[in-house]
């Protein structure tokens, strides 16, 4: 049991070495349902200055407990931890696509720049639909259409899977898009409707 603390619910993950050096891979906020579960999380550079100095502060003072070495994944409120996950946890993909931005870059063009990364953890993905290709067939049609890369991470076909978009807008247009057509095909975003969160 903690007292409750209310505020916006963010991530942190860092690597602490044996020296009590950190490295910080990232910063994110988690996106939280209704019902109060975490269904994923959101990572831009805006989200992130807001708490690198946080996270600086608090990884100094872990990076001095004895033997605490490795990876170690955070979850703040307004500054304060409540909980800690010394493991890699659903937001992964956020500092790996960051670390592999160049090499990106160099794949698909000097102007590609990773200006929004949306992990999805709650995406009912039905077997059939990834048996049939029509999974593969709405990632062409989301990034041909809307210029977002959807990369599934972890795809249950008998519960919740994850997809990570890269460069979605605010509004999370071209997941809701995908999220819409997984139970239709074709997909069709030349209709009015098709495109509207």
């Amino acid at each position: 049991m903690q007292r409750f603390l209310p505020g916006t619910l963010y991530g942190l993950s860092a690597h602490i070495t044996a020296a009590g050096d950190v490295e910080i891979f990232e910063a994110h906020r988690q996106v939280v349902d209704e019902a109060g579960h975490c269904t994923g999380a959101r990572w831009t550079a805006e989200i992130e200055a807001t708490q690198i100095t946080a996270a600086r502060a608090i990884y100094c003072r872990l990076a001095r407990v004895p033997s605490l070495t490795g990876l170690v994944c955070l979850d703040v409120i307004d500054g304060r931890v409540i909980e800690v996950n010394p493991r890699v946890t659903a937001s992964a993909p956020i500092a790996h696509l960051l670390s592999l931005e160049s090499q990106l870059r160099d794949h698909r063009g000097q102007s590609f720049h990773i200006r929004q990364l949306d992990v999805n953890t709650a995406l009912p993905i039905p077997f059939d639909s990834i048996e049939d290709g029509r999974v593969w067939r709405l990632i062409q049609t989301v990034e041909s259409t809307f210029g977002v890369i959807a990369l599934p991470q972890g795809l249950n076909p008998f519960g919740a899977s994850r997809m990570v978009f890269v460069n979605d807008d605010d509004s999370g247009t071209a997941q809701n898009f995908f999220s819409r057509q997984l139970g239709q095909w074709p997909a069709t975003p030349s209709d009015p409707d098709a495109t509207q969160p």
